[in-house]
């Protein structure tokens, strides 16, 4: 959960008596919750809804403390509408040199989660990020229609990342998600930079705006995901697996989205996001790849290969990373139909593991099949249907595996390590690589 002032009034932080400190001034936040001062008498917010995603003050003159516990938090108790007390712990105060509170993370005491929280912020086709604020968590919906899809979208991943995988956000522990959308003007592309989601409009003509593919934002989200864990390196082999699990968890959560199976699901990277003149139907095909679009005017045909036998060795898109991950984006489709069903129940679930468990930052092709075969091994048993299946995925690209052996998992690393460049939103077509 979190409170962020700079679109809803201004919160003075002052020293209270009694070791307790105290914020005033706070505005219009959503109404859902009643709070109980800790060591104080009760004071109430104004509740209206079950969603416990925000608060609102009953009133401007309304003040609010909550007990110091360190000197990075303070708590105080919430009395939300479920009927339930539940602890909540305040941290992250980030002052300003005004000595106004802009950030406030808020994490339920109990569980030591934060639940999804989003800000949306304009950018006005200006460069300077992040922007204006337009939309928080629990706000209601903007005129802008890029700014709502940015807010949705992200909590659709969000909630997938949680309710399916058990990841708590991006970092898994409750970070913040932020979006600007209206990044420079006529931009074609969206990326993740390492802190935050920005977006583009495009040009109108060769692609609409970045906002409206469900499956483009969780693909940019999960590159954060993998920042945070394999931190698989941008370039070749590597880079192309990096690729290939963004583009597995957008496919899943816009299948997720809709309830569609494996055998329904159209698998199709960027549907929608290509210009009307432009023959095509997205940026990628998992089911098909290299045929998601072919006009000569514009894009060119769609580079990617769907088997080891035709990889691509080239000096561009460092070393053909949006290209040569049509491989494992068909062996996921292999193992997703194989096994039918939800993709996301049991394929879905043996890929989340594998690429942040088992994998590392120089990973090839060889190593996720093997990391994959392990995963299925660990969550459905050793030559389970689910490991042969996602065996004999791999052999059908080219790539053979070894269905047993030690299974190892890697944890995350103790530092943020930076983020891989944005990502051009079609694979330039390739030239062969030099010869050295």
């Amino acid at each position: 959960m979190l409170l962020d002032a700079t679109t809803k009034g201004n919160w003075k932080g002052v020293y209270g008596g009694e070791g307790f400190h105290t914020v005033s001034d706070v505005i219009s936040y959503p109404a859902y919750a009643q709070v109980k001062l800790t060591g104080q008498t009760s004071n109430t917010w104004t509740a209206s809804t079950s969603d416990v995603r925000a608060l609102q003050k009953a009133s401007a003159s309304d003040r609010v403390a909550g007990r110091w516990e360190s000197s990075s938090f303070f708590t105080l108790d919430v009395n939300l509408t479920d009927g339930q007390t539940h602890r909540i712990a305040v941290y992250g105060l980030d002052w300003d040199t005004n000595n106004r509170v802009q950030r406030v993370d808020v994490l339920d005491w109990a569980t030591d989660v934060l639940l999804d929280s989003r800000t949306i912020y304009d950018v006005k086709n200006g460069v300077q990020l992040p922007g204006t604020l337009v939309r928080g968590e629990g706000a209601d919906p903007t005129s802008d229609s890029a700014a709502n899809e940015a807010y949705d979208f992200a909590g659709d991943t969000y909630d997938f990342y949680d309710r399916i995988l058990g990841r708590n956000s991006i970092d898994g522990a409750g970070m913040r998600i932020d979006s600007s959308v209206h990044y420079r003007v006529r931009f074609n592309n969206a990326f993740w930079n390492g802190r935050q989601m920005v977006y583009g409009d495009g040009d109108g003509v060769i692609f609409q705006h970045f906002t409206s593919a469900i499956e483009v934002i969780a693909h940019e989200l999960s590159h954060g995901v993998t920042q945070f864990t394999s931190r698989l390196e941008y370039e070749g082999q590597s880079g192309a697996l990096n690729e290939h699990y963004s583009d597995v968890i957008g496919v899943l959560v816009k299948q997720w989205k809709k309830q569609e199976t494996a055998a329904t699901a159209d698998w199709l990277i960027g549907e929608g996001l290509l210009g009307p003149s432009v023959k095509g139907l997205a940026l990628r095909s998992m089911k098909a790849p290299g045929t998601a679009y072919n006009d000569p005017r514009t894009l060119g045909r769609d580079p990617q290969p769907s088997h080891m036998k035709n990889f691509v060795n080239t000096d561009q898109d460092n070393g053909g990373v949006h290209i040569n991950s049509g491989i494992p984006n068909k062996a996921f489709f292999n193992v997703a139909t194989a096994l039918g069903g939800f993709a996301w129940e049991r394929a879905g679930k043996i890929w989340f593991n594998a690429f942040t468990r088992r994998l590392q930052v120089n990973s090839d092709f060889h190593d996720a099949a093997k990391a994959t075969c392990d995963a299925a091994a660990e969550l459905f048993g050793t030559s389970s249907p689910e490991q042969m299946a996602v065996a004999d995925a791999w052999q059908k690209v080219g790539i053979k595996t070894v269905v047993a052996g030690p299974m190892i998992s890697i944890k995350a690393p103790a530092t943020q390590p930076s983020a891989p460049p944005p990502f051009a939103a079609v694979a330039p077509r390739p030239r062969p690589r030099k010869s050295r």
